[in-house]
């Protein structure tokens, strides 16, 4: 099914659900965006969508690390394999790729409630 004939669908889904399912305003601020997103470049990458990221999708590594990670990575790497802090490297980057918010915030879901 191709992404035209799969945004179609979802809309007609979300349209034709029962009330409790139906999306809230929240959601309904965003969709014309959403949905031109969607339309423009399928639905593979669309955590990545500016649309999904300006909105509604947590972003737990930096833009500099996203920007950046192909020189960044290696560097890490180097830092990692000196005398000295052997394991910089690898803390600072589960800084960057989001790792250290990422477990936050499964930390703070997990706790007894």
């Amino acid at each position: 099914m191709n992404h035209s004939t799969r945004l179609a669908l979802m809309l007609t889904d979300m349209e034709e659900a029962p009330a409790q399912f139906k999306p809230t305003n929240f959601w309904q601020t965003g969709l014309p965006s959403i949905i031109e997103d969607l339309r423009r470049r399928g639905f593979e990458d669309f955590r990545d969508h500016r649309s999904a990221r300006k909105l509604y999708v947590p972003g737990f590594s930096s833009r500099t690390w996203q920007r950046h990670q192909a020189w960044l990575d290696p560097l890490f790497r180097f830092a990692d394999r000196l005398p000295t802090r052997s394991t910089v490297g690898s803390r600072i980057r589960l800084f960057f790729d989001g790792t250290i918010e990422a477990r936050r915030q499964h930390q703070i879901f997990a706790l007894p409630k």
